[in-house]
């Protein structure tokens, strides 16, 4: 488990319960604070068939500690390191570039583009 888990602010999002079994799991537990954590309480969130938690859209509700329990058919290891979730604002553009840009060859050419995000997000550029 990692120590950190970060989740995008607004849209969806994914805690893993990242683990490998012979024979495969059949059923993962989740921990949130300390506590069982009930899925069912939170509008939007759903277990996945792996054992991941769906997150529809990341809130402030998602914020604290999560440990996974896995299980198989021979019973669990026990419980993973905790892991702290942050959530973090997607990347979006602040300037857009247009789609087109017309200059006399020779001459020197500004296409505007600018970004916002935490963490702040690098602009790449390609030719196409």
């Amino acid at each position: 488990m990692p120590p950190v888990i970060y989740v995008p602010i607004g849209i969806h999002g994914y805690i893993r319960c990242p683990v490998e079994a012979e024979p495969p799991v059949t059923l993962v537990k989740w921990n949130k604070d300390g506590r069982p954590l009930r899925i069912e309480k939170y509008s939007g969130w759903d277990l996945l068939e792996d054992g991941s938690i769906r997150i529809e859209e990341a809130t402030e509700d998602a914020l604290g500690t999560y440990t996974c329990v896995p299980y198989n058919a021979l019973g669990t290891m026990g419980q993973s390191p905790p892991a702290r979730l942050v959530l973090k604002d997607p990347p979006y553009f602040t300037v857009l570039p247009g789609w087109e840009y017309r200059q006399e060859a020779g001459r020197e050419l500004l296409i505007p583009c600018a970004a916002a995000g935490d963490p702040f997000p690098i602009i790449a550029w390609r030719k196409v």
